[in-house]
């Protein structure tokens, strides 16, 4: 009886011991994933850059990130189209982190290719591309909404990727040369909805590290410079960026209908949306669990005058 007593007396110290667990993560939900990737491709459908389309897609996932209780900002991009000026937007939803952190860019595009006319040989509705990259990111930033996390993370969508990375590239030219300087890197999602094989790539040798870092089970992980996606525009701001996709022979690949009519929700696996989501949630984590605090540095150097000797009066 003693032995009993003194058994439970130990088991109650040590739950009194034990340090509270924080509040779980939810699991990746792919049903609300795929969802969202057919709100896009199939209730708004073809989301050029500056069209109609585009312009619905930015309210939905505004809306969406909103409500998961980011504060939303949405930045205009001007462009050209035929010499004809047209706007695009970028959605941008901020989690605050802590003081004296850097920054994690996650981003994803939502404009498809331009049809010219009905008849057009290539545009579409862009489930892979790049519907499923949106909903990934839509859906991890909900898992991660209440997470307390040190760096700051930004979600954005971006708009006219598909006309050379513009929303992306005007995003990142008007950043803040603090914000530059403290970011801890940026993970890209681009065609995520296609294939049994996960890649993670990035355009510069020097951003290894950084992908390395991500911790994603992937069954490629390499340098690429040709894969043209927004992650492009941070590397070339040396900001470190990875890429993450989705393809059936582990090189960069928007899949069998890329940029066709074709590119439909039900071509979309949902195996290969749940993969990447899980993953870019486990990287979002791991970066925010090894950041470090981050402070932006400025080298003052000093400047030599070359004053002129006093010359002889007149």
């Amino acid at each position: 009886m003693r032995r009993n007593v003194l058994l439970t007396i130990s088991l109650l110290i040590g739950l009194l011991a034990t340090p509270a667990l924080a509040t779980p993560v939810p699991d990746f939900d792919t049903t609300q994933a795929m969802a969202s990737a057919a709100y896009l491709s199939v209730d708004i459908g073809e989301r050029a850059a500056g069209e109609p389309g585009e312009v619905v897609a930015a309210a939905f996932i505004s809306e969406t990130l909103g409500g998961f209780g980011y504060p939303i900002a949405l930045q205009s991009v001007p462009f050209e189209r035929f010499t004809v000026p047209y706007t695009s937007t970028n959605v941008i939803a901020v989690k605050q982190g802590a003081p004296g952190y850097g920054t994690l860019y996650i981003g994803a595009h939502f404009d498809t290719v331009y049809r010219p006319q009905p008849d057009w040989p290539l545009g579409g509705p862009g489930a892979n591309d790049n519907a499923s990259g949106i909903a990934v990111m839509m859906e991890a930033a909900r898992m991660l909404a209440s997470e307390p996390l040190s760096p700051t993370l930004v979600f954005v969508a971006f708009g006219a990727e598909e006309i050379g990375l513009v929303g992306s590239r005007y995003y990142v030219d008007h950043l803040a040369a603090p914000d530059r300087v403290t970011a801890d890197g940026m993970i890209n999602l681009d065609c995520v909805g296609i294939g049994d094989k996960l890649g993670v790539f990035w355009r510069d040798p020097a951003h290894a590290d950084f992908a390395e870092s991500l911790g994603v089970v992937a069954d490629v992980a390499e340098l690429n410079t040709f894969a043209m996606s927004d992650h492009v525009s941070f590397a070339t701001a040396l900001i470190p960026a990875a890429f993450l996709n989705a393809s059936d022979n582990g090189t960069p690949s928007c899949g069998p209908n890329y940029h066709l009519p074709t590119d439909t929700i039900d071509t979309l696996e949902p195996a290969a949306i749940s993969r990447t989501g899980t993953a870019v949630v486990v990287a979002i984590q791991r970066v925010a669990a090894n950041a470090q605090p981050r402070q932006a540095r400025f080298a003052y150097l000093p400047i030599a005058l070359n004053r002129a000797e006093p010359g002889p009066a007149h």
